[in-house]
């Protein structure tokens, strides 16, 4: 099954959110699934597109957007509806 997980950041971006989404990510790549998490490429205090685009972080394929809007801890990219459809997911 293809699962993707939407959150605002995600690892090495620490805190409550991230690592709730990392560790549900991570147990079900464990069991077999094709786990995606689509966030934002930036830190909490700036540092946009400092984080690679693509990774595999323990069985995880993280994809980083480009944020065009940024406010407090949340973030938007317009290029998130065409990574959901690209992917095709079973899940979100």
């Amino acid at each position: 099954m293809r699962i993707i997980h939407v959150a605002p950041l995600y690892t090495p971006v620490i805190g409550g959110v991230e690592d709730v989404v990392k560790h549900i990510a991570e147990h079900m790549a464990d069991k077999g699934h094709e786990v995606y998490v689509i966030t934002h490429n930036r830190h909490r205090t700036g540092g946009v597109g400092s984080l690679p685009r693509e990774e595999i972080i323990n069985g995880v394929h993280v994809i980083r957007l480009k944020p065009t809007l940024t406010w407090s801890h949340g973030s938007y990219s317009p290029e998130l509806p065409d990574a959901i459809r690209r992917l095709k997911p079973n899940v979100i």
